[in-house]
């Protein structure tokens, strides 16, 4: 067997990330094709995995319980989008940004549609043109 060409690894990647895309979070199909899809990663660049490790650190949602309670802000999942009426319509979306504030979280929600994941929130982009642009 030849090593794979580039291109053929390329199209080999996106084929295996199509069919992960496709599969049910949580199930043993999504479990066996991601770790297939790191596997050929291994196999054809091993430095790619610290960076994808760093990428489904940034973007694997955790249950709500595990979120910190000390005041970083965070990204919140919750079950649907809401539309409310505050004065003027407006929606809030399933995902926000909040901290917990020692007893709730730092944003409105419904009782009925409390947050139900979390992730970490990505840093900030780098500042244009150093300090003081």
């Amino acid at each position: 067997m030849t090593d794979p060409t580039i291109p053929e690894l390329i199209a080999r990647l996106r084929e295996l990330h199509a069919k992960l895309q496709a599969l049910q979070v949580g199930t043993p199909e999504f479990t066996a094709a991601r770790q297939l899809f790191r596997d050929v990663l291994q196999l054809s660049a091993p430095g790619i995995l610290d960076a994808l490790d760093h990428l489904e650190s940034l973007t694997t949602w955790r249950p709500i319980e595990t979120a910190p309670r000390d005041g970083t802000e965070v990204a919140l999942l919750f079950a649907r989008e809401e539309t409310v009426t505050f004065g003027v319509l407006s929606t809030w979306p399933r995902v926000r940004a909040a901290f917990f504030t020692g007893s709730d979280w730092s944003i409105p929600y419904y009782a009925n549609n409390p947050p139900i994941g979390w992730t970490p929130l990505p840093a900030p982009p780098a500042a244009e043109g150093g300090e003081g642009g």
